[in-house]
């Protein structure tokens, strides 16, 4: 299968092109620099020069490739408005054509969670991730118009010596002390990035159309305890801090009201439908003995 994929030079984009090509499939990836087109063809990868600011600009080369896989993100005030429109540009292309579009939403919009939810359970995004509610029906109203439209909700990423996880560390050994937000008794519902990756080879190649899968490893973990782990890599052993949710929104705005988050979220609907396990090392043997060992942040 010929995929076109969009942040492919990103954290978990180039997890996915990685378990593209192993799977046998041909990538194209979306590149907005040079240095990420050099980075991409030195992996064996096809480019495509654009971002996802002004999607007129590549999104006729989608009449080449057999599906779509959207992973970039621009982390700015403008990632609304540009998903939105690059998203409703790459539907139009695709209309008709019984592709998969495989669209990337996450966890966080479903809110706080008392109990363990699934697809099924009322949706209630953070401020930060409201506008996503919108294009979530808009790619799976898609079904409708002939287009293989699925949407993943991934839990926190981790591995690879990547993801928030890596902050976390790289502030202990900054501040000689780990910070989380919160009481800490909050859980993170979690997944490794290869795990995660693998998951979208299974959705481009097997869901039926009109599909939502939370992707998680169903390991959720207290705040606490993964800041407790973290300290351990972070060379400050047993060193945590708790910050008030107050003083984290002054300082990293409203990625802090999605870090106190509780969620515990069944994966057995991916598990089921996509005959998909999670089989990466958990977050607590990543911190152990794994990538965080040696991690920057991203």
């Amino acid at each position: 299968m010929k995929v076109f994929l969009t942040g492919a030079t990103g954290y978990i984009g180039s997890a996915v092109a990685e378990a593209l090509q192993i799977a046998g499939h041909q990538v194209t990836g979306l590149a907005r620099s040079e240095q990420a087109t050099q980075r991409l063809q030195a992996l064996g990868f096809k480019v495509v020069r654009g971002d996802i600011h002004q999607p007129l600009k590549w999104v006729e080369v989608l009449s080449q490739v057999d599906g779509v896989i959207h992973l970039a993100a621009t982390k700015d005030e403008k990632m609304p408005h540009s998903d939105r429109r690059a998203v409703e540009e790459m539907l139009s292309a695709l209309t008709g054509t019984g592709k998969p579009f495989i669209y990337t939403s996450g966890t966080w919009i479903l809110g706080n969670i008392n109990s363990s939810v699934n697809e099924q359970s009322p949706l209630n995004p953070i401020p930060l991730m409201a506008w996503r509610l919108d294009i979530e029906r808009q790619v799976l109203a898609t079904k409708e118009r002939q287009v293989r439209s699925v949407v993943l909700r991934p839990g926190m990423v981790y591995g690879r010596g990547g993801g928030l996880v890596a902050q976390l560390v790289a502030g202990g050994r900054h501040n000689g002390v780990v910070q989380f937000v919160g009481t800490g008794d909050n859980h993170w519902a979690l997944i490794h990035v290869e795990d995660l990756a693998r998951c979208y080879v299974k959705a481009i190649e097997q869901s039926p159309a009109g599909m939502v899968f939370n992707v998680v490893d169903e390991c959720s973990l207290a705040l606490r305890e993964i800041a407790q782990a973290a300290s351990q890599p972070a060379g400050v052993p047993g060193q945590i801090q708790s910050q008030s949710l107050e003083v984290a929104r002054q300082q990293i705005g409203l990625l802090a009201d999605g870090l106190v988050l509780d969620q515990q979220i069944s994966n057995l609907h991916v598990r089921q439908l996509l005959d998909w396990e999670p089989i990466a090392p958990s977050l607590l043997e990543e911190l152990k003995l794994g990538s965080y060992c040696q991690c920057h942040p991203n």
